[in-house]
């Protein structure tokens, strides 16, 4: 970490004008116990640059305003606030994690800033979704009892979720195998997308619709 620390330092001296780079820095170096690689990952990246990707092929979709369950480090909070071209009011990540919580506003300060982002500690089934146009969850994988969760969402929201077949990790307690699994467990009355990703030794599954 202290070596990628070292590059990030670099690209910043490069890359002034960049304000992802600058934040990025700034939260590895004020809460260095997060696990930076697996946040920084490619198979993490990976997908959430193809919800990115999808979302501007969807342009007809608007997010208005986002809620994102499970936002961890606000890596994909700093991703679709930073593409105009994504049609979002704002964003407002939830997490049970303290410590993500606060590296999630030190990477989205400037967003902060402009009153385009919010992060609170939060558990995602204790949450109220009624006034958001947009819910976001690319952890289904980590949630239990997402039965119950996905009825809290109320009927005409967007809903964008991912999961996984990566079993391994004795936190991916609610996995799935193939997408038609992901579609029917979301059961909602509109696909607008659904796809899967080859990720790294496993696969991601996401769909997008209106519940």
């Amino acid at each position: 970490m202290i070596d990628s620390i070292h590059v990030l330092r670099g690209l910043e001296e490069m890359y002034p004008e960049n304000g992802f780079i600058s934040h990025l820095l700034r939260s590895i170096e004020k809460y260095p116990d997060i696990n930076w690689g697996d946040a920084m990952s490619r198979g993490q990246i990976t997908s959430k640059l193809w919800l990115l990707r999808q979302l501007r092929l969807e342009n007809r979709v608007n997010l208005g305003n986002v809620v994102i369950c499970g936002g961890w480090v606000g890596m994909l909070s700093r991703l679709i606030l930073d593409h105009d071209v994504i049609n979002t009011e704002l964003v407002f990540s939830i997490d049970s994690d303290y410590t993500a919580t606060l590296a999630a506003r030190e990477l989205n300060s400037d967003h902060s800033d402009e009153h385009r982002f919010v992060a609170h500690l939060m558990n995602c089934h204790a949450a109220k979704y009624h006034g958001f146009d947009t819910i976001i969850n690319t952890s289904c994988e980590h949630f239990n009892n997402f039965d119950g969760w996905l009825n809290l969402i109320p009927s005409g929201k967007i809903v964008i979720l991912q999961s996984n077949n990566f079993t391994e990790i004795d936190d991916h307690v609610d996995c799935v195998h193939s997408v038609n699994e992901l579609v029917n467990k979301a059961g909602l009355r509109t696909v607008i997308y659904s796809g899967e990703l080859p990720c790294y030794g496993y696969t991601r599954y996401m769909v997008i619709g209106v519940k």
